[in-house]
């Protein structure tokens, strides 16, 4: 087929398309952030599936000659490669893996990322000035987050359990992404504050930005999230020709925010778990107050600064004579601090010391309160590092499946602690998606990092400085990956994904195509996407309203409802379970035990399976075969029910 092809330089903005591309990418990350329901995977359903549907819409529309189709380099190209191998030997590990429907639902989360890296890419390419549209627009979005988070500290009533834990967390509805999130919004806030091209209102903005996203990061109490975020601004100021004014910025809302945050840690309603109302409420009233006076000044001073530096900017002389006392300085405190730990300490026992605690499981846990910011114990983690690489040497080549560590955990734990993963996305790699899922991840890695040096490259001016901002955005997602689980959340993996797409097509040449052939592919693929992702969350349904018609006496209704579940999701045990309890609702008990035991020839590694099969042998009193079955159970999760119901069944026996 003959096709018309024009290669361009620069962007192209075609009709409605273009125009609604952006929209619904900034909806779809709005959803992601204030309602991707912390790492459950029910909202993941609806969030990727409406990203496939647009990613693909859009896709379609490129290959059908309404949208600019990105003519990436060679890197670009080799990381969506990978990036979807990745994704597919996920997949594949189905076959293999020890819970089959967690793997499928994990897979499903990597179809969700990569619809968010093709939005980025046609982002970048269907609107002019992109970077700066999208770094913009992500600010935008980062400073609602902020703000309703720190709402809450100022009315407690706004979340239900705020009572429980002082560490912030909403509406990520985990403390340590939303120290991500507020980390990303750093490098946004130090362009905004710093470019001379915005007016002095947007810089003053900026700096607000850069206030609260500091207080709301340092109220987290992340350790992890503090740590990269002091690095994605060195990154920023190392790469950036705006040193001096970040420096201004940093000293004009960064030390008052540094001073915000210790007075908030002296505060019982704002740092301590388990407070009344009536402290919370005083205390966030205060709260509220002491922001909004110290921002009205940090707005204040940024805002006279900034006209300041329009009457008289700034000299190369002077920046290279500010950066360098900066720089003198900076070295000069870090030789006072270490000549005061050789003064006051043996720096060798000390570092010797704190690995201990690092690696010792019975060093206390580390506090919810302000000073788990000095404490660098590893809070279990270092037993879940263990606990991976464990898993990782006994499947070694495919691993355990994508999604599976919680299980290989059960086993290995040697404490009553739960958790889904190692909270370490290298070793999650091996251990569920064995060496070649590492290996992939690893060239995709490089592949990414060398793209987006590339595109960096291709980019002047404006668009360059704020491709630098999103870049130093980026790079905290897979440094606190290193500590942290950030893949099973879609409110902070979505953003990186769409960054690091748009990032890739960023100064990209464009041309237009009309394959009407390739456009009906892309969409086929989108619609597989859309499916893969919401089949699992109808299987739940099903099993939810079989549940519910068991509740009702209908037992008849709930197998239907079941035997749908188990056909929308075939590798899931949870339909299983709830269709044996319907045919024991009908008397039928030969096939109750059928279904019990089919639960345990699906998944004969999953604890639970051996132990609703043992508890139901139990509850018909076949105790031998109720024992064998629960100490399989107990084996596979040793402090798990299955031990203490053992024990119940063996005192039963004897009596």
């Amino acid at each position: 087929m003959q096709t018309a092809r024009e290669v361009l330089p620069r962007p192209l903005t075609i009709g409605i398309p273009a125009t609604l591309l952006p929209i619904a990418s900034a909806a779809l990350l709005a959803a992601a952030l204030f309602y991707g329901g912390g790492s459950r995977d029910d909202r993941v359903a609806w969030i990727g599936a409406a990203a496939a549907a647009v990613a693909g819409a859009a896709a379609a529309a490129a290959w059908l000659g309404l949208l600019p189709l990105p003519a990436l380099d060679r890197w670009a190209k080799a990381f969506l490669v990978l990036f979807g191998t990745i994704v597919a030997w996920s997949a594949i590990g189905l076959w293999w893996s020890i819970a089959p429907d967690l793997t499928w639902r994990y897979t499903n989360r990597g179809l969700a990322y990569a619809a968010f890296c093709v939005l980025g890419l046609f982002v970048a390419v269907a609107i002019p000035r992109a970077q700066r549209a999208v770094a913009l627009g992500l600010a935008v979005l980062v400073a609602g987050v902020i703000a309703w988070a720190l709402a809450g500290k100022i009315a407690p009533a706004l979340y239900e359990d705020s009572f429980r834990f002082a560490r912030l967390r909403d509406p990520v509805e985990y403390w340590n992404a939303l120290a991500l999130i507020a980390g990303m919004g750093i490098p946004l806030a130090l362009w905004i504050a710093a470019s001379r091209v915005h007016s002095h209102l947007v810089r003053a903005l900026g700096a607000l930005l850069l206030f609260a996203t500091t207080i709301a990061l340092l109220l987290t109490y992340s350790r992890g999230g503090v740590a990269v975020a002091v690095v994605a601004v060195a990154f920023w100021l190392v790469v950036t020709d705006r040193r001096l004014e970040g420096v201004g910025a940093l000293v004009v809302a960064g030390v008052p925010a540094l001073l915000v945050s210790a007075w908030a840690f002296g505060r019982p309603g704002l740092s301590e778990d388990g407070q009344p109302y009536s402290v919370r409420f005083d205390d966030g009233v205060r709260f509220g107050v002491v922001l909004a006076v110290v921002g009205a000044i940090v707005f204040g001073l940024a805002w006279l600064g900034s006209r300041y530096e329009e009457r008289r900017p700034p000299t190369p002389e002077l920046t290279h004579r500010a950066l360098r006392w900066a720089l003198i300085g900076a070295a000069g405190a870090a030789v006072l601090v270490v000549a005061l730990a050789f003064v006051f300490a043996d720096p060798v026992d000390w570092v010797g010391d704190q690995f201990h605690d690092f690696t010792n499981p019975a060093t206390e846990p580390v506090p919810q309160g302000p000073t788990r910011l000095g404490d660098i114990g590893s809070n279990n983690r270092w037993g879940w590092w263990q606990e991976a690489w464990e898993g990782f040497t006994d499947h070694p080549l495919g691993g355990t499946g994508a999604g599976t560590f919680r299980l290989v955990h059960l086993e290995l734990r040697d404490n009553a602690n739960v958790v889904t993963e190692p909270h370490d996305l290298p070793l999650q790699a091996l251990a569920e998606t064995g060496l070649i899922g590492f290996l992939l991840a690893v060239a995709a890695a490089v592949a990414g990092v060398l793209a987006v040096r590339a595109a960096l490259r291709r980019l002047e001016g404006e668009e360059r400085a704020a491709a630098l901002a999103l870049a130093a955005a980026a790079l905290l997602y897979p440094l606190h990956g290193l500590v942290d689980y950030d893949w099973d959340f879609v409110a902070v993996s979505a953003p990186f994904f769409f960054v690091l797409g748009g990032l890739l097509a960023a100064g990209a040449p464009v041309r237009t195509v009309r394959r009407p052939f390739e456009a009906l592919a892309v969409g086929g693929i989108a619609l597989a996407a859309l499916t893969a992702l919401v089949t699992p969350w109808l299987s739940d349904r099903q099993v939810d309203a079989a549940s519910e018609s068991l509740a009702k006496k209908r037992p008849a209704e709930a197998a239907d409802q079941a035997d749908a579940a188990r056909g929308l999701n075939p590798f899931a045990v949870e339909p299983l379970f709830v269709a044996a309890e319907a045919a024991y609702a009908r008397r039928d008990v030969r096939e109750a035990l059928r279904l019990y035991v089919r639960a345990t020839e699906l998944q004969p590694e999953n604890w639970n399976t051996w132990y609703e099969l043992g508890s139901f042998e139990a509850a018909l009193k076949s105790y031998d075969w109720a024992e064998l079955h629960l100490a399989r159970a107990r084996e596979l999760n040793p402090f798990g029910p299955a031990a203490p119901d053992l024990r119940v069944l063996r005192r039963q026996r004897r009596a």
